[in-house]
Order: structure tokens, then sequence, then C-alpha cells
């Protein structure tokens, strides 16, 4: 293996990595709009809030 064949290797597993780690951070952001929206959703029912 060449070394240029080594850094395209490195690189390739270091952008996959950071691929994981930004659909983990999109589940995260989606599922806390969700709770929002829950909440939001609760207080109008409730009648608090400006809506």
């Amino acid at each position: 293996m060449t070394l240029r064949n080594r850094h395209e290797n490195r690189f390739t597993e270091i952008d996959q990595r950071f691929t994981e780690i930004d659909q983990r951070f999109d589940a995260q952001d989606e599922h806390l709009v969700s709770q929002d929206r829950k909440l939001d959703l609760i207080m109008k029912a409730l009648g608090i809030g400006a809506n």
C-alpha cells in the first residue's frame, strides 16, 4: 500500500465517522423539535403561551 493510499483510506474513515456523527446530531435535533412541538401543544391545551 502506498502512502497516498493510506492517506486516502484514513481520509475515508474520518469522513465516514463525521457522517455518522452528523446523522446522530440530525436525529437528536429531530427529537428535540418533536419534543418542542409536544410542549407547544400541551401549553396551548392548557391555555398557556402567546398563541
